[in-house]
């Protein structure tokens, strides 16, 4: 099995007949594509917090109109 020197390590290639380009070039695309997911999972994870916080505040609005005699499901 052929190694190549990346990044501080060293990589072993699948096989001795896999050319170095491509193998980098997954890696790469590998490294890429893990970034993305993170972004997403991290932008998702904000959304779902900016969702619970207004749920949050539709609630304690809600028990102050019910505590100042207004119905808070009454039609306008």
């Amino acid at each position: 099995m052929q190694t190549i020197p990346a990044r501080r390590r060293t990589l072993r290639l699948p096989s001795p007949t896999v050319p170095r380009a491509d193998y980098e070039s997954a890696c790469t695309a590998r490294d890429v594509a893990r970034g993305l997911y993170e972004r997403q999972t991290l932008a998702l994870h904000q959304r779902s917090v900016e969702l619970l916080n207004a749920n949050d505040e539709i609630h304690r609005l809600r028990l102050k109109m019910a505590a100042h005699g207004i119905d808070p499901d009454a039609r306008p």
